[in-house]
């Protein structure tokens, strides 16, 4: 495992373990034909590579409120769902 081994600083194995079954928690979206073409749509009109456009499309899809990345501008909107970079500093979190 690369953040067990290969990081400057590696998770020890019980902590990178217990991450993962964190995130086996989240409920899991299905990407559809629909989304992929909503995504198709998104990224022509707005200009996004199309793997944003999807993850877009499918946080909307969700109803999630926000999405976290580093790829998109922090604090933008996208049709109700708000942008936040994780790496932002925490002062920008607002």
């Amino acid at each position: 495992m690369v953040v067990t081994r290969k990081l400057a600083r590696p998770l020890a194995p019980e902590v990178a373990e217990q991450a993962v079954r964190d995130f086996a928690t989240w409920p899991v979206r299905q990407v559809t034909p629909a989304l992929i073409l909503s995504a198709i749509r998104r990224s022509i009109a707005s200009r996004l590579s199309f793997w944003d456009a999807l993850i877009v499309e499918t946080a909307i899809d969700a109803g999630a409120t926000a999405i976290l990345t580093e790829d998109l501008q922090h604090g933008q909107v996208i049709d109700g769902v708000r942008v936040v970079n994780p790496f932002a500093s925490v002062s920008t979190f607002g």
